[in-house]
């Protein structure tokens, strides 16, 4: 079953619906940022579970809720003067990122047998890797292709995690009301244009790529053949139409 993440900013009258793949990583350190709760310089996500900083963004009043979508509508009936918005990617570069970083939960619902040997494959790089998941998800890439995955999501469904489930269903776009939707292309722009919108003031999108690379097997978009572009429209062409991102030629 998948979830949604939505942070609350209570003194900011702020919603933010989170999607997997999308920034997230980056929008810890803006909500952060927003909550008036400077970080240690460490990786934004690690810093969230630290007991003082922790303490110190509820004494801000940042709340996090982990929600089914179809508890969203509820949440913003409840919430109804909030400021809500979330942040969209093209969905292309979205799969190759998840294909990348998170083919570990794949391999363990689809290929269990794949996925073990891939665990004791990690072993070789010592034993902390174990609870890497990007180190398990490149050895999974040796045994599973992206063509094999997206033929194995045509099968199954992407519904089983939320790392490749559309964007148009963990945001609820079929019934919640956005005030904002940003755009992963235009971040910098978009969250200036958030600022502006709700007078929280300015806001840096620090941007660290190395917290969260997703680079572990190489694949990149022009690596995709033709085929390839088929399979992801055929499989996200909600997210292509709900978001405004223009098919692939």
């Amino acid at each position: 079953m998948t979830y949604t993440i939505v942070t609350l900013l209570h003194e900011q009258q702020l919603a933010y619906v989170q999607t997997p793949k999308v920034a997230t990583t980056t929008m810890f350190n803006v909500m952060h940022g927003i909550a008036g709760v400077p970080g240690k310089g460490g990786k934004p996500r690690e810093e969230a579970r630290d007991p003082e900083i922790a303490k110190a963004l509820q004494g801000k009043g940042l709340e996090r809720r982990a929600l089914r979508a179809v508890e969203l509508q509820g949440l913003q009936t409840e919430y109804a003067e909030y400021y809500w918005f979330c942040i969209a990617r093209n969905p292309i570069n979205r799969i190759v990122s998840s294909y990348n970083s998170k083919l570990q939960r794949y391999a363990k619902t689809f290929a269990k047998g794949i996925y073990l040997r891939s665990r004791l494959a990690t072993l070789g790089d010592g034993l902390k890797t174990l609870d890497d998941s990007r180190n398990t998800s490149r050895q999974v890439a040796r045994r599973i292709s992206f063509d094999d995955m997206l033929k194995g999501l045509k099968k199954n469904g992407v519904s089983f995690d939320q790392h490749f489930e559309e964007q148009a269903v963990l945001t609820a776009q079929s019934s919640l009301t956005y005030d904002q939707i940003l755009k992963l292309e235009t971040l910098d722009d978009d969250l200036a244009s958030l600022a502006s919108r709700t007078g929280v003031g300015p806001i840096e999108a620090v941007r660290k790529a190395k917290w969260n690379s997703s680079l572990q097997t190489g694949l990149t978009v022009a690596d995709l053949t033709r085929r390839h572009m088929e399979q992801i429209v055929d499989l996200y062409r909600q997210d292509f139409e709900v978001f405004g991102y223009s098919l692939p030629e």
